[in-house]
């Protein structure tokens, strides 16, 4: 017996290959996954009210469950049939690998649930899959966190490209997690100077909004076009203003042109690009460049050794 210490709209007792068809798998990112499954939960809820009948769902818990829960290789399956009929994921990973798009996505078997006007930076930037098979719903923008004291008489980077220069060499950090910093030194500064203490520390950062644009890692829907009509009540409420403002309240930018990001004045975003996306393996591509990072990055640390 396999139970999933979750609450879901479906209880999974049995072992992963024996549960039947699943109509959604929710993927989101961390600091997003209680408000995004507490949300759609109770959108599901007034759908059995309604209808009379309920999806078979799964949102996987914890911070690490893209990678390590039951559903880790359902991008493997052979068969459209045993895909579910709705998934939300993020990030360059398995849905875009490319045996995944050759088996399912070129072929059609997947439809942009969005059929309005993206919010301008996005529809600027590309965000939209011209082919109608992908569609991305939000982003988990990237951008420059600085202590202006740390840069003494340098020029603060504004665009991505000024940290590749020889004068930031050793002064640049890239933080283990996205949109947290450690709250233990904060919570003792706040004991010793209370909030004039975290307010002096704030002074000293400066948030930088690249002027080439946000580096962008989508939230995205994969939609079965066979499904449309009936996983309606899913795709319209992911795609939709009520969650994409919890979204962006989240900081997770919405696509949906009736939400308030609230971004900064002339902000823009990166955008991998389709053609890249489809003529490449991105999945391959963030692998690779992992490794090569990590392997000169460990070079660099033994020269500053000797």
């Amino acid at each position: 017996m396999n139970k999933i210490p979750i609450k879901t709209s479906i209880h999974f007792e049995e072992e992963p290959g024996e549960v039947g068809h699943l109509n959604f798998l929710g993927y989101s990112p961390c600091v997003f996954k209680h408000t995004f499954k507490e949300s759609l939960d109770g959108v599901l809820g007034v759908y059995r009210k309604e209808a009379g009948d309920g999806f078979r769902s799964y949102v996987p818990s914890g911070c690490d469950s893209c990678g390590s829960d039951m559903y880790d290789d359902i991008w493997k399956t052979p068969n459209i049939e045993d895909f579910p009929d709705v998934v939300t994921s993020l990030g360059f990973g398995d849905f875009f690998r490319e045996g995944f798009v050759e088996r399912f996505v070129n072929k059609g078997y997947f439809k942009s649930a969005w059929n309005t006007p993206l919010t301008e930076p996005f529809e600027k930037a590309g965000f939209r899959d011209p082919d109608g098979w992908y569609t991305v719903y939000a982003v988990m923008p990237f951008v420059m966190l600085i202590d202006k004291k740390k840069l003494g008489g340098l020029q603060a980077p504004r665009r991505w490209s000024d940290l590749l220069e020889t004068d930031f060499r050793d002064k640049i950090i890239i933080s283990g997690m996205e949109d947290q910093v450690a709250d233990i030194p904060l919570i003792y500064l706040y004991k010793e100077h209370g909030e004039v203490g975290l307010q002096r520390l704030a002074a000293n950062l400066k948030a930088v909004w690249p002027e080439d644009g946000a580096y962008a890692s989508p939230l995205y829907l994969l939609v079965e076009e066979s499904r449309m009509k009936e996983m309606a009540a899913i795709t319209d409420y992911v795609t939709g203003p009520e969650l994409g403002q919890e979204s962006a309240l989240s900081c997770f930018p919405s696509l949906n042109p009736h939400v308030d990001n609230s971004l900064p004045e002339d902000a823009s975003f990166k955008w991998l690009g389709w053609d890249y996306i489809k003529a490449n393996d991105p999945a391959e591509a963030r692998e690779y460049a992992h490794t090569v990072f990590i392997s000169e990055a460990k070079k660099a640390g033994k020269r500053g050794k000797q």
